[in-house]
């Protein structure tokens, strides 16, 4: 699970290292669970490696 609850802000850089970081971890066959009350990643979409986002 990454929780990003206490988390307020997301520079470009940063937001790009956790949908690499999710990315991999689905490749990898990890199941990730994202918890983003502020909706820092909405306007990101990141896919799952079976292709369902």
């Amino acid at each position: 699970m990454l929780d990003l609850t206490m988390v307020h802000s997301l520079d470009d850089v940063a937001r790009r290292m956790l949908v690499e970081l999710v990315r991999r971890l689905r490749l990898d066959g990890h199941e990730v669970e994202l918890v983003d009350p502020e909706s820092l990643l909405a306007r990101v979409v990141i896919t799952r490696s079976d292709g369902r986002t």
